[in-house]
């Protein structure tokens, strides 16, 4: 049976708790490094902070929280997905991270693609990657109330928190409390009950506006 990318990344993050015990987790010296440091310094030494990783690509140049420069990629990738195609998608997974380091998704999908292949350092890699970066998110909140809400940095973080609760997206506000943006997201689970949601999306917001001040130059 095929899988599409988001039963994969369920699949993956269930199986990773095991993983992110082999992988060693450190401060790393931040005064000066840059996003692009440190993504070479977690790729070459496996020894990351992902909280500081995920704020220094907020600040850095490349920060893009809607993945627009890779939709076209991503529509590669999630077809060899469907597809079944592990080769495909290892190649497409590893374009789309060259962009943009911290997706979640594409780090679940191509532990379990290395997984089938047979390499396992790959696979834990990817693995302690997807795990991890999903454990920052439930670490910055509960989403039960703006207060606590999940902070995310990107519009794929949403999703995938949304998809891995077992919710589906009925309605979603932008809302603005104490100077702060939310999303409040209404969702249905499984088995039809309401749930309220919210996400802190101040990193979101603040790139939308200023790219449309740029775009009104």
């Amino acid at each position: 049976m095929r899988l599409t990318t988001g039963q994969i990344v369920l699949k993956c993050l269930g199986a990773a708790v095991g993983v992110m015990l082999l992988v060693t987790v450190c401060t790393l010296s931040l005064s000066a490094a840059s996003y692009e440091e440190l993504v070479a310094q977690t790729k070459q030494d496996q020894k990351f902070d992902l909280a500081a990783l995920r704020q220094a690509y907020v600040e850095s140049p490349s920060y893009d929280p809607f993945n627009t420069e890779i939709a076209g990629m991503r529509v590669l990738f999630d077809k060899a997905v469907v597809d079944g195609d592990c080769e495909a998608a290892i190649k497409h997974g590893h374009t789309i991270l060259e962009k943009y380091y911290l997706y979640i998704d594409v780090h679940a999908v191509l532990s379990n693609c290395y997984r089938r292949v047979g390499h396992k350092v790959f696979t834990r890699r990817h693995a302690a990657m997807a795990l991890g970066l999903f454990q920052a998110i439930l670490a910055s909140g509960d989403g039960k109330a703006p207060e606590t809400a999940y902070v995310i940095i990107a519009a794929s973080e949403q999703e995938t928190m949304l998809r891995r609760r077992g919710l589906r997206l009925v309605h979603q506000e932008l809302i603005n409390k104490d100077g702060r943006n939310y999303h409040l997201i209404t969702a249905m689970t499984k088995g039809g009950a309401k749930a309220e949601i919210y996400f802190n999306v101040d990193p979101l917001v603040r790139w939308s506006v200023t790219r449309a001040k740029e775009r009104a130059l």
